[in-house]
């Protein structure tokens, strides 16, 4: 087993492009990385074993301090196919910083683009597997993943839909700016869509139901807002109607 401990970082202006693990390679790694850059998103204490075997690395209890908070993983990238490269990984992401995570990642935009008005803390464990385009971005397409998304603390602010159903209401918090504290949803991505199971919130003294599913590439979307109580349910119908054209 090789030790290493190091200060390292790739250049945000290169692009980026498939890494082939060689097949006369078969080692084992302890990586202990004091700092890592990677385009434009900085790791502090990387810690983790890789394997490397069979064209493909394999990495264990794997964790790293990133965008706020904490980052635990464990997966596998494979190069056994050059023109498709496969990964695998389990993430523990915890607390970290809702408006770093959106402005680093555009994975997280696609996921789930209202995020980018959101400020606060959130947390998600989730398993993930899919294709790695040429650029080694993940082939939106091909992502199968599913998990726990938890808000520790959250304020979202200027997003359309709420809006419009806060107009409906006449609803000032929604009109303005909604909290979500402690809210925690199940979610999956599948065939190029990312669907929100449905969970119950209240705001501003109002039970809903929220849940949703749109596509990664922005092309079609259901509403957030599933139910209201009966007397309110018609205006929102027809605001969420309007937003459809």
């Amino acid at each position: 087993m090789v030790e290493t401990e190091s200060t390292t970082s790739t250049d945000a202006s290169e692009p980026l492009s498939v890494i082939p693990i060689p097949d006369h390679i078969d080692m084992s790694i302890q990586a202990d990385v004091d700092r890592l850059r990677y385009t434009d998103m900085e790791l502090k204490d990387m810690r983790g074993k890789l394997s490397i075997a069979d064209q493909a690395v394999v990495i264990e209890d794997g964790s790293a301090k990133a965008l706020g908070g904490g980052i635990a993983f464990t997966g596998a990238y494979d190069t056994q196919d050059l023109a498709k490269p496969t990964y695998n990984f389990k993430f523990s992401l915890q607390q970290l910083d809702f408006q770093q995570s959106f402005k680093t990642f555009n994975t997280f935009s696609s996921f789930a683009p209202i995020g980018q008005l959101v400020t606060g803390q959130f947390s998600t464990d989730l398993i993930m597997s899919g294709i790695l385009g040429q650029d080694m971005m993940p082939d939106l397409n091909s992502i199968d993943a599913k998990g726990l998304f938890e808000t520790l603390n959250g304020s979202l602010k200027g997003a359309h839909p709420l809006s419009v159903v806060g107009n409906a209401l006449d609803i000032k918090e929604l009109k303005e700016s909604v909290s979500f504290d402690n809210l925690k949803s199940w979610f999956t991505i599948q065939k190029g869509f990312f669907e929100v199971e449905p969970f119950d919130v209240r705001v501003s003294g109002m039970p809903m139901t929220i849940a949703g599913k749109h596509s990664l590439t922005q092309e079609w979307s259901t509403p957030l807002i599933q139910s209201f109580r009966a007397a309110s349910w018609v205006r929102v119908h027809w605001a969420i109607r309007s937003m459809q054209g």
